[in-house]
């Protein structure tokens, strides 16, 4: 079960670390440009060809980054402090 998490975490950090996060908008300074919708090719798990396209606003692409971020932090804060999912029955 810990193996589980381990991988789990493993492939949420990676994921993370891969993806460019966007360059910071509010140094542009126009509110028009949140709205402009922008598209990115991620790489499939396991597939050395297929690419996946997603399309989303610059203010959309800030929240998923703001949610991968705060999944992130929790994870590492539950490994940091000895967390046992087996105890809690959360595996």
């Amino acid at each position: 079960m810990r193996m589980a998490l381990l991988a789990m975490t493993v492939a949420t950090l990676s994921g993370a670390a891969t993806a460019a996060e966007p360059a910071s908008t509010a140094a542009t300074g126009a509110s028009g440009d949140r709205d402009r919708i922008v598209c990115r090719k991620t790489l499939e798990t396991g597939s050395l060809v297929k690419k996946n396209k997603q399309c989303f606003t610059l203010a959309e692409w800030d929240r998923i980054y703001a949610a991968n971020r705060e999944g992130n932090e929790k994870t590492r804060a539950q490994l940091s402090s000895g967390y046992n999912c087996e105890a809690t029955g959360t595996c």
